[in-house]
């Protein structure tokens, strides 16, 4: 995002300006009055104010004490500041920032003061089960695009501007069912991996172990830097379910 506004995509004439958004929300609530409370917070000086606002709520969440004042104030303070920046860029948003802004709700009342053994458990789960969710919606989307399921995806996406990369897309063309195996292979992971929740101590570390290198080759590739952050947090919850369970069998 700080990226962005180098760029002078957030400001008044940049493809993210504050005014053009404004209007669809006006729009949406048929209330004026709201786009001009955000106007201050939401604008291009006040966006760059709430990023540096998240980053320090991060600083301080990890140099401050779990339970503590200060760590419920900035839990709750980076949880607000995510909201509005989502809300400020409602276009263009991904997965990834909506995992985000789960784990900081379920970090802000697991480790706050409000925070109880009992909470903590159903953090854990809330995070592991929204995981499973996301990656097994992901592969049943996949699996009903004709695209994917013939294997044209993945070189389309190593071709386009934004995820592409020269170097792989050279190496998958004409190559037919190479790209077929990365498209079903992609398919079939991400449809089964709900199983590592309940399946065998060693299928499940080795579907967390398909996802951390899946996230990774991405980050190498793609460049998908925040898919790999955001997902890869979701896996000690996703232990402690899969444990927790294997406690009750």
């Amino acid at each position: 995002m700080l990226f962005l506004h180098l760029k002078g995509e957030y400001s008044s004439n940049g493809f993210f300006s504050w005014k053009i958004i404004r209007l669809d929300i006006n729009t949406l609530t048929g209330d004026s009055r709201i786009g001009n409370i955000l106007d201050n917070l939401l604008d291009a000086r006040g966006f760059v104010k709430l990023v540096f606002m998240k980053l320090a709520c991060l600083i301080i969440l990890v140099a401050a004490a779990p339970y503590s004042y200060l760590f419920t104030f900035a839990s709750a303070t980076l949880v607000l500041c995510m909201l509005l920046i989502q809300f400020r860029s409602m276009y263009g948003g991904d997965g990834s920032d909506q995992m985000s802004l789960i784990l900081a709700v379920s970090i802000f009342f697991g480790l706050s003061m409000v925070s109880s053994p009992v909470i903590q458990k159903y953090c854990f789960y809330f995070i592991g089960l929204q995981s499973c969710l996301a990656y097994s919606t992901s592969g049943i989307a996949k699996i009903l695009s004709k695209k994917w399921r013939s294997g044209d995806a993945v070189y389309e996406i190593f071709n386009t501007g934004s995820y592409g990369n020269k170097t792989i897309s050279n190496l998958l063309k004409n190559k037919k069912y190479i790209n077929l195996f990365l498209c079903w292979a992609v398919i079939i992971m991400e449809i089964i991996f709900p199983l590592c929740l309940i399946g065998p101590i060693y299928v499940s570390f080795a579907i967390l172990l398909w996802g951390f290198t899946f996230h990774l080759l991405n980050v190498i590739v793609m460049g998908l830097n925040s898919f790999f952050w955001a997902f890869t947090a979701t896996y000690p919850a996703l232990i402690f379910i899969m444990l927790d369970i294997k406690n009750l069998i």
